[in-house]
């Protein structure tokens, strides 16, 4: 058909291998998991695209009332990952 190539975007069942387990008191997103539309499944994998289907991983929620709640968490988290002298030695040679 006018030489396009077509890939298949089924879920050929090597996802199951990376299911994410549900962490209490931590969402899904804020523990880096990532969620496969076409799997439907939450996998932990360090890439954008799903091992299994090759679709690409949702690494954010879609309602607005969860992206703030996601958002937040994450700023609260990098106040505490970044110490107060490393901040300062980015202040000056900013300057």
């Amino acid at each position: 058909m006018n030489g396009t190539i077509w890939i298949d975007m089924a879920c050929k069942g090597l996802c199951t291998r990376y299911r994410a387990q549900k962490r209490y008191g931590v969402g899904r997103y804020v523990s880096g998991q990532k969620r496969c539309q076409i799997c439907e499944i939450f996998v932990n994998w360090s890439g954008l695209w799903c091992p299994c289907c090759r679709q690409r991983l949702r690494l954010k929620p879609r309602l607005m009332k969860f992206k703030t709640k996601v958002q937040s968490n994450f700023v609260d988290t990098a106040t505490i990952l970044v110490p107060p002298a490393a901040s300062k030695m980015q202040k000056k040679d900013s300057y």
